[in-house]
């Protein structure tokens, strides 16, 4: 699951730099709000992992989850 995660969030770090119709919004804010919002949950999410990963933190489950 981690790794769908990842690419995830890295096309969602990708389609903030595609032009949107209008000039001067992206493709993700042409779309509408929505998808903006769970666009920006999943770059967040990948952020996280990837910032655990290089400060060695264990990104594992709880074992109370």
């Amino acid at each position: 699951m981690i790794d769908v995660e990842e690419r995830a969030g890295k096309k969602a770090m990708e389609m903030e730099d595609v032009p949107g119709r209008d000039a001067g919004q992206s493709l993700i804010k042409s779309i509408g709000g929505a998808l903006e919002r769970i666009m920006e949950k999943v770059k967040a999410r990948f952020l996280a992992l990837t910032q655990g990963r290089e400060q060695g933190r264990d990104t594992s489950p709880s074992m109370g989850a």
